[in-house]
């Protein structure tokens, strides 16, 4: 038996016609645009000086009924959200640089703060507007407020709000700014691999795999001057956002094994735990998604 989140939804033979109208706490003039998808129509326009989604489609006829009468089910009205946001970016940062829009900036889902379903001419209004800040008690003292530090966690920050182009360059340039990287000689590379062999072992005390390490800040590296020198524009799609983590994972893991300063070590632990809560929070189930690998599973299994 194949058991998994949204169970009910997906199975539910009873699916409505709906405009699903996501209100964006947003206060920028855009020009309205319109696209389609697979499931249905997206438009995307000002609105009392701020902006809406609307997404005209087919959702279960429960998961209507649960998110007005018990704001059940809010997490997979935002994951429809979720799946159009790339093109939603998309479009927003053609009107960004063609217009001079210069406030505009990555959209997500935290940027919405009422979904309104309206059905059969009726609209129910459902607040969302949430802390989904999970902050956990870290503190540093003045004296290790350092530049590379305060460049790793603003790489974070434009993680967190999709904003994938400016954590690259920020995670280089906090590396570039770490005093033991700075003071070495050579270029980008060679201080590279001259820092990445000074880590041994790990705070677990296995041996590490350096190469692998070096390898992906080299990555790293040579797409942040991809970008910085027009050869390549963020997409939005979802290899950015994995680039974007693995990236943050392999600076955290350079400082980390290198630091000695505990203070210092056990900040970057915590701003680490926070990121990975706070990214997980990112994670929205997409019901279609969910649908998509039911349906493959029941093929594979021929189960009714």
């Amino acid at each position: 038996m194949y058991i998994y989140v949204g169970k009910e939804y997906i199975e539910d033979e009873k699916k409505d016609p709906v405009i699903i109208r996501y209100h964006l706490l947003l206060t920028w003039n855009i020009n309205e645009f319109s696209f389609s998808d697979d499931y249905g129509q997206i438009k995307c326009y000002n609105d009392k000086g701020l902006i809406n989604v609307d997404y005209e489609r087919t959702i279960s006829h429960e998961l209507i009924e649960d998110a007005i009468s018990t704001n059940k089910g809010i997490g997979f009205l935002k994951g429809y959200f979720v799946e159009i946001l790339n093109h939603i970016n998309r479009e927003l940062y053609h009107q960004k640089y063609l217009r001079g829009y210069l406030l505009i900036r990555p959209v997500s889902f935290r940027d919405i703060f009422i979904i309104e379903l309206i059905r059969d001419d009726k609209t129910s209004q459902i607040p969302c507007l949430e802390n989904q800040a999970i902050i956990i008690d870290k503190s540093i003292d003045s004296q290790n407020d350092y530049v590379f530090l305060r460049d790793f966690i603003d790489s974070m920050t434009a993680f967190l709000n999709n904003n994938f182009e400016d954590c690259i360059r920020l995670l280089i340039t906090s590396l570039e700014n770490y005093p033991p990287f700075r003071e070495k000689s050579g270029k980008f590379k060679r201080k590279l691999e001259t820092l990445c062999n000074e880590i041994n072992v790990d705070r677990k005390g296995c041996t590490t795999n350096r190469q692998i390490i070096n390898a992906n800040a080299w990555f790293l590296y040579q797409t942040r001057n991809n970008i910085v020198h027009d050869k390549l524009k963020v997409d939005f799609d979802c290899s950015w956002n994995e680039l974007g983590e693995k990236g943050v994972a392999t600076i955290n893991y350079i400082y980390m094994n290198h630091i000695k300063n505990k203070e210092i070590i056990d900040y970057l632990n915590s701003l680490g735990l926070e990121f990975v809560s706070i990214k997980g929070l990112n994670k929205i189930n997409n019901l279609d998604v969910l649908e998509a690998e039911f349906k493959t599973y029941k093929e594979n299994y021929n189960e009714p």
